[in-house]
């Protein structure tokens, strides 16, 4: 070793650590000997090949050889020390102290820039066989890697019969893909300046052809290159940054994000229209186009959201039919996202996923449970989605137009009698409602504009509208005169905070509210024909052999065919109405509505109700809460009134303190509201919350008993109440009464068990002014109760000596036996609901005479 010079030490080292110049022969020295030089030669060669095999033939994964792993921690040694320092000297310097000034080292690249390691990479990135590739062209990096990218292009064109843009986008994705994977398997060659410029421009030239590809530059004209990019997005075959550097190349081109991603967005579009819960997966559209969102630009922050709003179909201002509620749901770009729907009516398919036969109930509940959480996932994406284009300034307000046209035109879904074939389905509307209650769960309603229904530039009209207390000229009165003042009460730019709790609780009135309305008129109509049908059955052998046999034979066929498809659709709107998801988001935003009202009806409401907190009724409720709508309370007593027969438990859990404080206010002010009825719900609310009427409302049974106005106000409040209810201007009023006042009674019954509640209603009973009307009608309704309790007895016992006399009820046609026995079920029910009220009426005379 002594003998060798510090060149062939250097060479030697060198050559062990892979690092060999390849431009040009070593220097010779003349001191060295002519064996020594072919020796050290050979080596070299040997080494050079064995590392141009391995540059030709890397596998996927490195390996690491027994020799390397052993001699690694020599070679770092070595590596660390003075290359220049004779072997003598480094001999001599180990174990020693001494310090070695360091060098300037220049970095290694002669292994890295090897001709034939570029070759070789360029071969294995872009499948070309190496003899085709010649040196000088590969490293110059100039136009010649264009050439031979578009000879293979060229080539595969020709040679593909059928669709070229598949082949085309694989080789080119793949292309792409395979630099990335070169880089990982070998991140020491990959540093070397020439391979970075190289690969940049390998993927530079991957993405350029790509856009040609996707401009079907390539394809004919029956070749749709979008969808099959489309396929690639949803398969997630493109590699890591591939599609961002797409989106940087085409803004480079005015125009050239339009042309490549419109047809790409509208097959989007067109595969959603297909999609059902069942196949909502891995490929779901929505997913890709949220994928997309996220890519960002240079000259503009999302281009992906700025391409969909200038679609034509992005909220189109006519419609070319009739039906602009159910047109604009399906063409709008957006509203095709939100049509997934669980409801059998607008999807057979998810009758058959749910309905099946063979299958027992607990795989049923598993396939329902599902269902919901398919169309969950959706219904996140699409909130995704929607928040990514309100984020962005320029595009928020073009976002909130199409909100608030889904609304208008869909407004006639609140009515009872609507034409559903011209308006959105019940799925839709629930997927849309479900991203606004997403998009206002963190609004903080002390910052919602109260007067934000008057604003000029309000995006919900409710000028049609019944209100809690004006009339029409009242609130036409109100509304001109807020207009009129020097200084509006309402704040001059409209926060979307605003916008979109207004905009959330008219989706309420117009989506849920309509939907379980629905469902419940499908419940009565099951329940009827299957009456209808069991009447029928059981006089058949009166009829059978009559004229009319026919007839009714058809009948029965019918109104078995109504059961069948109504206990097909029963099970899937209950699916979509019981989702524990919709259930918990709706609740919460009817607490955020019961403290919007109290903030207008208590002044100085602080956001909660305190324990030793007051509250004096005034002898007119304040302007601002008169002139709101009718359907603001309405519809969160109905949702409530829905939720604890169907879902106890989600009540239980998620109703705030804030709607309790609100029923009792609003049944303490009972002259607050014009609609008697109205009030009569939040006493039927009261009434549903007891537990020995809905089981799992304990807890919230004890805060209402707990409340401080539950005590100072509830009692004479209820009793003026159940005198007022004599007269509501109903033409239903004598009956709807006894409805009313039966819950009042079970209301008061309760209250009479709290001590507390006892003495406030013994206290009202010495001084108050309502206790003796309240008995009055208590009396009254005593005597009218137990009179037609009697009478339905005695017709009843009539109907049934006459069934019982076979003779007399053999004279009888078959019409009159028909009638006799429909009027004694009539009389039955009857009999059954007037000595149930007439139970509780005297059993609170019991009670309530127990104290003087």
């Amino acid at each position: 070793m002594s003998d060798l010079s510090p060149e062939e030490v250097r060479r030697r080292r060198l050559a062990r650590l892979g690092v060999l110049e390849s431009q040009g022969s070593p220097r010779k020295e003349e001191s060295s000997s002519q064996s020594d030089k072919d020796k050290s030669s050979q080596e070299v060669s040997q080494d050079s090949s064995v590392n141009d095999v391995e540059m030709t033939s890397q596998p996927s994964q490195p390996t690491e050889s027994p020799e390397l792993s052993k001699t690694q921690s020599t070679i770092d040694f070595e590596a660390s020390m003075d290359i220049d320092t004779p072997v003598g000297s480094l001999e001599a310097g180990i174990g020693s102290k001494r310090k070695y000034a360091k060098r300037e080292r220049e970095p290694s690249i002669t292994f890295d820039t090897t001709e034939e390691t570029v070759r070789a990479a360029v071969s294995q990135i872009l499948d070309i066989p190496l003899n085709e590739l010649s040196s000088p062209h590969v490293i110059s990096c100039d136009n010649n890697l264009d050439d031979i990218m578009f000879s293979k292009l060229f080539e595969m064109s020709g040679k593909t019969k059928t669709s070229v843009t598949p082949q085309l986008l694989s080789y080119l994705t793949q292309s792409y893909g395979r630099v990335g994977t070169y880089e990982l398997n070998h991140p020491k060659r990959s540093c070397s300046a020439v391979l970075k410029e190289i690969f940049n421009h390998i993927r530079t030239l991957t993405v350029q052809y790509s856009i040609s590809v996707l401009r079907g530059l390539f394809s004919p004209d029956n070749e749709y290159p979008s969808s099959v990019f489309l396929d690639y997005l949803g398969e997630d075959k493109l590699p890591q940054n591939y599609t961002q550097d797409l989106i940087l190349a085409l803004e480079k081109e005015d125009g050239a994000i339009t042309e490549v991603f419109a047809p790409i967005l509208l097959h989007i579009q067109s595969r959603m229209l297909s999609m059902t819960v069942e196949k909502n997966g891995a490929c779901n559209p929505a997913q890709i186009l949220l994928d997309l969102c996220q890519l960002r630009g240079k000259k503009t922050d999302k281009p992906i959201q700025e391409e969909m709003v200038k679609l034509v179909n992005w909220s189109p201002d006519s419609s070319l039919t009739e039906a602009e509620g159910r047109e604009f749901s399906r063409v709008s770009y957006l509203g095709t996202f939100l049509g997934l729907s669980l409801f059998a009516e607008d999807d057979p398919r998810v009758a058959d996923l749910i309905l099946d036969g063979n299958e027992t109930n607990r795989v049923k509940e598993v396939k329902v449970v599902a269902a919901q959480d398919s169309l969950e996932t959706t219904r996140m994406q699409v909130y995704q989605i929607i928040k990514s284009l309100l984020v962005t300034p320029n595009l928020r307000d073009r976002v909130l137009d199409w909100m608030a046209k889904i609304l208008k035109k869909n407004q006639k879904r609140a009515q009872m009698n609507a034409s559903t074939r011209n308006l959105a389905t019940d799925g839709f509307m629930l997927n849309f409602l479900s991203v606004l209650q997403l998009l206002s769960t963190k609004v903080d309603i002390a910052k919602v504009d109260p007067y934000y229904l008057f604003h000029p530039e309000a995006l919900v009209d409710v000028t049609e509208e019944t209100r809690l207390k004006f009339s029409s000229v009242q609130a036409k009165a109100f509304l001109d005169s807020l207009r009129e003042r020097s200084t509006k009460p309402w704040s001059s730019n409209i926060k979307f905070l605003t916008h979109c709790w207004f905009l959330t609780i008219t989706a309420h009135h117009l989506s849920v509210l309509p939907a379980i309305r629905k469902s419940q008129r499908r419940n009565r109509a099951l329940r009827d024909y299957q009456k209808l049908v069991r009447e029928l059955e059981q006089t058949e052998s009166q009829w059978k052999n009559t004229p009319g046999a026919k007839k009714n034979a058809a009948m029965i066929k019918h109104w078995k065919f109504q059961i069948t498809k109504l206990q097909r659709s029963k099970p899937c709107a209950d699916a979509a109405l019981l989702d524990s998801n919709m259930l918990r988001r709706t609740i919460l935003f009817y607490n955020s509505v019961a403290d919007f009202l109290l903030r207008i009806l208590v002044p100085d409401y602080p956001g909660h109700w305190s324990y030793d907190a007051q509250f004096v009724p005034q002898p007119a409720p304040p302007e601002l809460f008169a002139a709101m709508p009718e359907w603001f309370l309405e519809d969160m007593a109905d949702y409530i009134l829905f939720a604890l027969q169907v879902a106890p438990d989600a009540v239980a859990l998620s109703l705030d303190q804030s709607v309790l404080s609100c029923l009792l206010v609003l049944i303490a002010t009972p002259h607050y509201v014009s609609n008697p009825y109205l009030i009569a719900k939040l006493v039927e609310v009261l009434f549903m919350l007891n537990p020995h009427v809905t089981p799992r409302t304990e807890n919230l049974y004890m805060k209402l008993m707990t409340h401080i106005l539950s005590t100072t106000l509830l009692p004479a409040a209820l009793m003026k109440f159940y005198a007022d209810v004599e007269s509501t201007g109903a033409t239903s009023e004598f009956y709807d009464k006894f409805t009313i006042r039966f819950h009042i009674s079970i209301v008061f019954k309760s209250l009479w068990e709290s001590s507390h509640h006892r003495d406030a209603i013994i206290e009202e009973s010495g001084t108050g002014k309502q206790f003796v009307k309240f008995i009055n009608m208590l009396m009254n309704d005593t005597t009218y109760l137990l009179d037609e309790s009697m009478e339905s007895l005695k017709r009843i016992h009539e109907a049934q000596e006459l069934m019982a006399d076979t003779n007399a009820w053999s004279e009888l046609t078959a019409e009159q036996r028909q009638s006799r026995q429909s009027q004694m079920g009539d009389d039955e029910r009857m009999c059954r609901s007037y000595l149930t009220l007439a139970r509780e009426t005297v059993d609170m005379f019991h009670y309530l005479t127990q104290k003087n």
